[in-house]
């Protein structure tokens, strides 16, 4: 019994030690790119004040596949826009890197988020004004 606290205790310090993103999961079988791969819908949209900005983002998708596609869905003014882009994690997959062209403006934009959180079916992510939360529909 004494050797199987020591052996409990540095177990404990090695899996806390691995936790990749501040909210988890501590650990995961999936790789992170297969927990990315998804199709999102918006559960919570806040920005750094807390102000809540849920319903500005009904019926929106975020979506990202094996090839590093890129689909928002959205709309404006009940007219559904779609806009098409690239992903990838950055070197050390702190954040999800995004290429897309704004459709409306047809310009070209880059956005960084950094992720806070990413299991298989939830993904939080920090942009420089908001607050993701996403839930996975796959």
């Amino acid at each position: 019994m004494k050797q199987i606290i020591p052996i409990l205790f540095l177990l404990a310090i090695v899996f806390s030690s691995c936790k990749k993103y501040d909210e988890g999961p501590a650990l995961s079988f999936r790789s992170k790119r297969e927990r990315a791969i998804n199709i999102w819908t918006f559960t919570s949209v806040s920005d750094h004040s807390g102000n809540d900005l849920t319903a500005n983002y009904n019926n929106w998708i975020f979506s990202i596949d094996e090839n590093n596609n890129l689909l928002i869905q959205w709309y404006l003014s009940g007219i559904k826009i779609e806009t098409y882009g690239t992903w990838d994690f950055n070197e050390d997959k702190s954040t999800i890197e995004l290429t897309y062209t704004n459709t409306i403006l047809e310009s070209q934009f880059s956005k960084s988020l950094e992720i806070l959180r990413l299991k298989e079916k939830n993904l939080i992510v920090n942009t420089e004004s908001f607050r993701f939360d996403f839930s996975g529909t796959l």
